[in-house]
Parts: structure tokens; C-alpha cells; sequence
């Protein structure tokens, strides 16, 4: 518990405990979807007389361990895609509109890999910019705004960009 906030989660972490070799927390988060993935293709590898010989118990203990890895990465992309989502679709919408009065920033359901995520909303890029290609490069600049606007939003994007590392390394890509 951190002594300050009293808050359970910290955010602070030894990344080289947590993954050796981990230059920090992104880079141990973009990468410790890697041995999930090394073991899931190892097991994909064994032959049934393997498995058994393994031991029933093992073999569904090390599967689960898999799935449930593979399913928790996918669900961090997309809690992470949402936990941004709010205030990105707003400014972009913002920017996007001022620059081409009369257009509509259009959203779209977001990608929700399990039930563990709700939903929300995402920018509709094809219907934004449907027929129209001069929109194209207005949308591409006011999505680059946002995403140079301050250090919370690029520290956003970094963690958005480790947690799809993590869930492409488990395989779930």
C-alpha cells in the first residue's frame, strides 16, 4: 500500500523482478506476454502420449494458465483503449470539426474481447471520412494533435502500445 495515498495500487514496480532483462515498466509490460506465448507453443507441441505423461492435472493447470494470460492481455488492451477513449474522441472530434466546419467526427462500437470490458466508443475513421479523401489527412492531424498534446496522453499511448505487445506475444493478435 502506498503510504501517501493509501491506495492498494502503486504503479510503482521493480520491472527487472518482474520480467529480468526489463528496462521498465512498458518495456516489462510489452514483453511479458512472451513467455505465455513461448509456453503456449511448446504445449501445442506435445503429443497426446506427452500430455499424458505429463499428468492430467498439469496439463489443465498449465492450459488454464495460458488462456488465462492470452484473455488477460486482451482484456488490458481494451480496458486500456477505453480508459483513453473519453477524452481522445472528444478532442480529436474537437479539433477535427473547427478544422472542417460542417463534418461529423463519426464513432463506432470499440473492440470488447470478453464480457470483462464494457462498452464504448471508438472513431469511426471509413465513415468520417466516407468519400471524401481530402478528410483523410484533416482526421491523420487532429488524431497527431492529440496525440502531442501533453505527457499523459503520450504516457497513455506508450502503455496502449506495451499491453498490444504483450497480447500479440501471447499469441492473441
Amino acid at each position: 500500500m502506498d503510504p501517501k495515498t493509501k491506495f492498494g495500487v502503486t504503479g510503482k514496480i521493480d520491472a527487472a523482478k518482474l520480467l529480468p532483462g526489463a528496462k521498465g515498466y512498458y518495456d516489462a509490460l510489452a514483453r511479458v506476454g512472451n513467455p505465455l506465448g513461448e509456453a503456449r507453443d511448446v504445449y501445442r507441441a506435445l503429443t497426446v502420449p506427452e500430455k499424458i505423461a505429463f499428468g492430467n492435472s498439469k496439463t489443465k493447470r498449465w492450459k488454464r494458465i495460458i488462456l488465462n494470460g492470452a484473455e488477460s492481455s486482451s482484456s488490458l488492451v481494451d480496458l486500456r483503449w477505453k480508459d483513453q477513449s473519453t477524452f481522445r474522441n472528444a478532442a480529436v472530434k474537437k479539433i477535427f470539426e473547427t478544422e472542417n466546419r460542417g463534418e461529423t467526427l463519426e464513432l463506432k462500437p470499440g473492440r470488447t474481447s470478453n464480457k470483462a470490458v464494457s462498452a464504448w466508443e471508438t472513431i469511426d475513421v471509413a465513415k468520417t471520412t466516407q468519400g471524401r479523401p481530402d478528410l483523410v489527412s484533416s482526421l491523420k492531424y487532429a488524431i497527431g494533435q492529440w496525440a502531442e498534446s501533453d505527457a499523459a496522453t503520450r504516457n497513455h499511448l506508450m502503455a496502449i502500445n506495451s499491453a498490444v505487445s504483450a497480447e500479440m506475444g501471447c499469441g492473441c493478435d
